[in-house]
């Protein structure tokens, strides 16, 4: 099997683990800004050491600094976004609603990267949204909280 297809199927493994952990976090009242800050930490342990021994050098360019903290900010809103998510609707849904964040790349492409739409990507943004009302169900299922959403809290 080619290493790629290996790489994108850990990568499927991997996320759906993390999903399942960010349910199961999101069932109880409990801090997310802490909760990110986490995440955030072992990032940091993981790569400054990993850099540092591969001999990667920061250079701080206003540029680079510049998007990767508007990235920063992004993947940290859409994770705080998720966990809210997960304490209302199966883990199923949610995750996969994160996961058609591919819709909302096509839109955004259009808008701003000038990529045509075309009827293959038209058709995958309508299959995507018709998945998420197949998948959706109002019966109480899921176990909520019924807390308010608090940004750090």
């Amino acid at each position: 099997m080619p290493s790629p297809l290996i790489y994108a199927l850990l990568s499927l493994v991997f996320a759906a683990a993390n999903d399942v952990v960010f349910k199961r976090y999101a069932a109880k009242e409990r801090s997310r800004g802490a909760y990110v800050f986490g995440i955030g930490l072992i990032w940091l342990l993981l790569q400054v050491p990993t850099a540092f021994a591969h001999g990667v050098e920061f250079p701080i360019a206003t540029v680079t600094l510049g998007y990767g903290l508007l990235a920063g900010l992004f993947v940290t809103a859409s994770n705080l976004l998720l966990l809210e998510s997960l304490t209302h609707i199966d883990a199923s849904l949610g995750s996969t609603i994160y996961r058609l964040n591919t819709i909302g790349v096509v839109v955004l492409a259009m808008l701003f990267l000038d990529e045509p739409l075309g009827v293959h990507k038209g058709l995958g943004v309508v299959a995507g949204i018709v998945a998420v009302f197949l998948l959706y169900r109002r019966d109480g299922h899921c176990q909520s909280t019924h807390r308010t959403f608090t940004l750090y809290w």
